[in-house]
């Protein structure tokens, strides 16, 4: 009877070890995954940046190996003041990324204040090269800890979103805002600006990456916009 009582109690024992074993195994792979996709955006995203970096210094060069003086309209020193601008516009978005992908893998940075904070931190920077007024508000005050890697998607989703108000909205206001919502979050992006027509931009790049990134984390996406 001892010996069944044993038997029993070391099988349920074994049996919660393996569910724990293969809990860690699952979330050891999800961590791999991640850590390979995080990899590879940033690698994608250096390598491009590097690249153009390499070609606006090589057309420098040849510009400044030409003539290289302006024709009486200006137009050499306007191309060479183009070109500086984008060697100096690459230049910074290769800082920011690489300072986006060390502060994603912090996991002291998996919490929703904090990520509400690094999103403003970067409006803040961004809106103020055009006088556009920013503000934020967060209405959500206790900590709330977020799922590992959350955090990296839905600051690049609000990345996105704030840099193309920033170059095409034509704003004056701008307007970032955390709150709850049925039980869970809502974070909203909202501009003042020219909007467009939704229908138009299903398809293009930029927002087939922001649907891309809404669902890895599972979560509600609605972009909302009227022209004029």
């Amino acid at each position: 009877f001892a010996g069944a009582i044993t038997l029993v109690l070391y099988l349920r024992v074994k049996q919660r070890v393996n569910q724990v074993m293969i809990m860690e195994r699952i979330r050891v792979k999800e961590q791999e995954t991640l850590r390979k996709e995080i990899a590879r955006d940033f690698h994608v995203e250096m390598g491009n940046q590097l690249t153009r970096i390499i070609n606006y210094v090589s057309l420098l060069k040849l510009n400044g190996n030409g003539n290289g003086h302006s024709n009486g309209n200006g137009s050499s020193n306007g191309n060479l003041n183009d070109l500086y601008t984008k060697v100096e516009d690459s230049a910074k978005y290769l800082y920011t990324g690489t300072r986006d992908f060390i502060w994603s893998i912090d996991p002291g940075n998996d919490e929703l204040s904090k990520l509400f904070i690094h999103i403003r931190d970067f409006g803040e920077k961004l809106f103020e090269e055009k006088n556009i007024n920013f503000r934020a508000f967060n209405e959500v005050k206790d900590s709330t800890k977020l799922p590992y890697g959350f955090s990296r998607e839905a600051n690049l989703i609000f990345k996105e979103a704030m840099t193309n108000a920033f170059k095409y909205s034509g704003a004056k206001n701008v307007r970032l805002s955390l709150c709850r919502d049925d039980g869970g979050f809502e974070m909203i992006f909202e501009d003042d600006g020219v909007g467009f027509y939704t229908d138009e931009i299903q398809k293009t790049n930029g927002l087939k990456n922001i649907r891309e990134r809404a669902d890895r984390i599972h979560a509600l996406l609605c972009i909302q916009s009227m022209k004029n």
